[in-house]
């Protein structure tokens, strides 16, 4: 069967749904009532499968290239709201750029294998900031505290973004 002429517009629409979370049947929906495609639901199932590997295509890029692109963005704005003297926006921007910075450089401690030796120095350098403070209700002091959260985050499978922090009973 012959694509038609405006195939990849077909699959650009497909793509756009998705993201706008339509289901299968919403996008069969969709097809019938708002378009003109003939074919049937069988066509506008290939339509999806090709759209859902365009869309896992996409994710399949150059990392230290998009992190670059973005640190650019970033740079670019950062520099506009400066100039413009919106001083607020430039702190949110330049925070943006450190997090992002942050990201990349725990991603390469995590590939080279140096996660947990870099929030073992994290948790001795706080350690020597809070060796005064004591035990805290009776309990371990901050300082114990402190070194099994790291170790606890360096062995999780959690992610540090998924984690949150549990509140005690009382």
């Amino acid at each position: 069967m012959t694509k038609p002429k405006d195939y990849p517009e077909r699959i650009e629409v497909i793509i756009a749904l998705l993201c706008r979370a339509f289901s299968e049947e919403d996008i069969q929906h969709y097809a019938r009532e708002k378009t003109k495609w003939k074919g049937g639901p069988a066509v506008i199932r290939r339509y999806l499968t090709e759209a859902r590997r365009q869309i896992a295509q996409r994710a399949d890029v150059d990392i230290d290239y998009r992190l670059g692109q973005s640190i650019d963005r970033l740079e670019d704005l950062y520099k506009r709201s400066y100039a413009m003297k919106d001083y607020d926006l430039a702190l949110n921007i330049q925070r943006e750029i450190n997090r992002l910075l942050r990201l990349k450089i725990l991603n390469e401690e995590i590939a080279a294998g140096n996660a947990v030796a870099e929030l073992d120095n994290l948790c001795n350098e706080i350690m020597e900031q809070l060796a005064p403070v004591g035990p805290v209700n009776g309990e371990a002091s901050p300082l114990d505290l402190i070194r099994r959260a790291g170790i606890a985050l360096a062995t999780t499978s959690e992610t540090i973004t998924q984690w949150q922090p549990q509140r005690r009973k009382k």
